[in-house]
């Protein structure tokens, strides 16, 4: 029996040792978890030139410091299960300095977020080691440079992608075509090059802006085929040759459509897209266009802003115009080679704003515009 009960004693012993072990070696981990996230950041700290708001002046380690000081620091936001650091958010704080490689440290991340800042260099491909980052947010930092890395396709939780108005150059990764969780690309105002094919085949993808670059090649025919869920395409001022896309049908949830300074061949406006009836911008300058304006384009209840500037459209408008253009704000046709009388009808067009038909060869327009206006 005194046998029995020392071994009883023996295992609560033993008991009692491995469970004070598991969460000695659990707060150890966890330390030296939130210890790698705070070099992290120091890291960054130490790479800014500039601070002149100094948002960064309580980013210190002291022997006064709470154990998870940094997520008290200014712009970290830490989970609350584990401690780690899920989100930083540094926007419009005028920082200058390049982008510490160890932010890919932060192995929690979720929201990155230097928008509106002055960095300069590039985007470090550490980077790509945020597996778990959902927001990538970097535009507004004109002085960025460099291509952007491919090791982005690590992020395979990356839901929105913002890079825009930087001087990023170079070919658009292949591998942000494998990101299945985007929602929104918007890499306008950069000098970036090569073809973009391999970004029509996004499931979820909802806002698509490669406005304002050096993209070449042709587009799909057919481009909302891999994009149903497509609510904005800005394509404008790119170097895109061929033929302007003309099957727009599977484009239901599109909303604003820029596709203006294009080069595109001499042809038709594609009727198709007088089929979108969630469509509300429509921006088409200067894109070669020729032959009549379809009538199918002022069905469009939805729409509220028409620009068909600097193109060939000839014909006449119709009568019912604005019948069915409850919500028009804008429309011009300036530069073009319409003719015929103004429709009376646009006395229903009741919210315009702004109306141009300069430079084509309208008869009766200022008793039409005295009328509205």
């Amino acid at each position: 029996m005194a046998k029995l009960y020392y071994c009883h004693s023996c295992l609560c012993i033993l008991s009692t040792s491995l469970y004070f072990y598991f969460f000695t070696c659990l707060a150890l981990s966890t330390k030296k978890n939130i210890t790698t996230d705070e070099f992290a950041l120091l890291s960054f700290k130490s790479s800014i030139t500039l601070d002149p708001f100094n948002v960064l002046s309580n980013w210190s380690i002291s022997s006064n410091s709470s154990f998870f000081s940094s997520c008290n620091w200014l712009g970290v936001t830490c989970d609350q299960h584990h401690g780690r650091i899920k989100a930083l958010n540094l926007s419009n704080m005028g920082l200058q300095g390049t982008i510490s490689p160890q932010l890919g440290n932060l192995s929690f991340l979720v929201v990155l977020d230097l928008q509106g800042n002055s960095f300069h260099g590039s985007i470090p491909h550490a980077i790509g080691q945020l597996d778990r980052l959902r927001i990538l947010d970097i535009r507004d930092n004109v002085k960025l440079s460099g291509m952007i890395p491919t090791t982005i396709s690590n992020m395979a939780s990356l839901q929105k992608l913002h890079l825009s108005n930087n001087s990023l150059s170079g070919e658009i990764p292949k591998e942000i075509g494998d990101l299945t969780q985007l929602r929104t690309v918007n890499l306008e105002y950069n000098i970036l090059t090569g073809n973009i094919l391999f970004m029509f085949n996004s499931s979820l993808l909802q806002d698509l802006n490669l406005g304002f670059n050096n993209l070449s090649g042709i587009l799909p025919s057919n481009v909302c085929q891999g994009l149903p869920n497509l609510r904005l395409l800005y394509l404008f001022a790119n170097d895109f040759s061929g033929k302007m896309p003309k099957i727009w049908s599977y484009c239901k949830e599109l909303e604003d459509l820029e596709l203006s300074h294009i080069n595109f061949d001499k042809g038709p406006l594609p009727a198709d897209i007088g089929n979108l009836t969630k469509l509300q911008y429509l921006f088409v300058v200067n894109n070669n266009l020729e032959g009549e304006i379809p009538d199918s384009f002022f069905n469009l209840s939805s729409l509220i802003y028409i620009n068909f500037d600097i193109n060939n459209l000839n014909g006449t408008l119709p009568n019912k115009m604005c019948h069915q253009l409850p919500q028009l704000q804008y429309f011009s046709v300036h530069v073009n080679q319409l003719r015929g009388i103004i429709p009376r009808s646009i006395g229903n067009c009741t919210s315009l704003q702004f109306l141009s038909f300069e430079d084509n060869f309208f008869t009766g327009i200022h008793s039409i515009l005295c009328l509205h206006l």
